[in-house]
């Protein structure tokens, strides 16, 4: 299933009723990026643009990147929101699994969300902090695994 340019939310297959999400609506550089309850709110959702360098995930409330907090990928990198630049931690490889789930009458493929802050973009995975499913649990990159903390619906 191609992924093409568009808004997506990012629904975890830890509980699919919990999205990526944006801290807030006002762009405030340096805000996290956590996992919290579905609402149609705008924060919790993604403008995803392909580049020749990868693609960018934009907030769709805020405006803001989804950022590494740290040049150096390694386990536990937190993931924030930042204006936009061209430094390698602003692009992501959207890595399909060969998944998809059927969500609302829609089948939706299952993706994995790797850093090109190194240059294979597969190595460290957007990761949801100790497989939690609460709100507020926070985003950060780690080495890649087959863990559902990993993955993704996009919807």
């Amino acid at each position: 299933m191609a992924i093409t340019a568009g808004v997506y939310e990012l629904r975890s297959m830890l509980l699919t009723s919990m999205t990526v999400t944006g801290s807030g609506y006002t762009p405030v550089t340096g805000s996290n990026v956590m996992l919290y309850s579905w609402n149609d709110g705008n924060n919790r959702k993604w403008r995803l643009t392909s580049t020749s360098s990868g693609w960018r995930l934009q907030n769709a409330a805020n405006g803001l990147y989804m950022t590494l907090g740290s040049s150096t990928p390694a386990n536990g990198v937190n993931v924030r929101q930042w204006t936009s630049s061209a430094n390698a931690i602003q692009y992501w490889n959207i890595i399909e699994t060969g998944e998809t789930a059927n969500f609302e009458g829609y089948t939706c493929p299952i993706v994995r969300l790797g850093s090109y802050a190194t240059t294979d973009g597969a190595t460290w995975i957007l990761d949801v902090d100790k497989a939690m499913t609460t709100n507020n649990a926070n985003m950060e990159i780690n080495r890649t695994n087959s863990n559902d903390s990993q993955k993704f619906l996009l919807v």
